[in-house]
């Protein structure tokens, strides 16, 4: 499941629209932190309380 929302989804596809070198390819959970779209962490699951949330935001005990 992606954590991008569909206003965001439309956003980033203005953006590759006006720049061909962005790609629309990041979701919070796909194991490759993405800095670039807020994520602190990325385990590779969307389960929140195991150190990394659904929102790929480091959780802190």
């Amino acid at each position: 499941m992606s954590s991008i929302n569909s206003a965001d989804a439309n956003e980033c596809l203005e953006q590759v629209e006006a720049n061909s070198a962005l790609d629309c390819d990041f979701r919070c959970g796909n194991g490759q932190i993405d800095a670039a779209h807020g994520e602190t962490c990325d385990d590779g699951n969307q389960t929140p309380l195991d150190g990394c949330d659904a929102s790929c935001l480091i959780e802190w005990p």
